[in-house]
Parts: C-alpha cells; sequence; structure tokens
C-alpha cells in the first residue's frame, strides 16, 4: 500500500471512482447494497449495544484511525467498524447508541 493524500481525512482511503458511483444513492432504500458487496446496511431497531475500543487496530501500521467501534446487533453477531482518519470513535458510538 502507498500513502496518498490527507491520512486524517477518511475520504482519502477510498478511490473516487467508488465514491463517484454511490455519491447519488439514496442511503435509505438499500440500493447501496447492489453498488458493493462489502457494502451493509444495519437497521436502528437491530442494534442492541455500540461501544468503542480506543486501542489502536493491529496491521494499521503508521495510518491514523482512532481505534474501532463495535456494533452489537440482536441475533446477527457484532461488526468492527475502524475509524479511520480524524474523526472521534467515541462520539461515533455515542450517535450509534442514540436512538
Amino acid at each position: 500500500m502507498a500513502v496518498r493524500g490527507d491520512l486524517q481525512n477518511p475520504y482519502s482511503y477510498v478511490k473516487s471512482k467508488y465514491i463517484d458511483r454511490v455519491k447519488d444513492c439514496d442511503l435509505s432504500d438499500g440500493s447501496i447494497l447492489t453498488q458493493n458487496k462489502s457494502n451493509f446496511v444495519i437497521n436502528r431497531a437491530d442494534i442492541r449495544n455500540a461501544y468503542y475500543d480506543p486501542k489502536k487496530k493491529w496491521g494499521m501500521g503508521y495510518y491514523p484511525h482512532d481505534g474501532k467501534v463495535y456494533i452489537e446487533t440482536f441475533g446477527k453477531g457484532k461488526k468492527e467498524l475502524i475509524i479511520l482518519g480524524n474523526q472521534s470513535g467515541h462520539k461515533i458510538a455515542s450517535l450509534i447508541q442514540t436512538k
């Protein structure tokens, strides 16, 4: 991997062609799922808990990140999100928990 762009900006980690592909998607209708098999949607009603882990993700090396946010769902397990760039994992977890 080559370091490119402003590593504090989370958009610098995504190729612009992928951003262009989804920029006009309506995130509320689920169409984002057809754009890439890695995309996912978690319904708010399915969220049991969200919490922040400030420990750095192993393997991220020099890439700036603010730990991880875990989202636990009812019956569907747990999703790990690595918080890239200049963002607050604590604030993100708090926003997810707010219903």
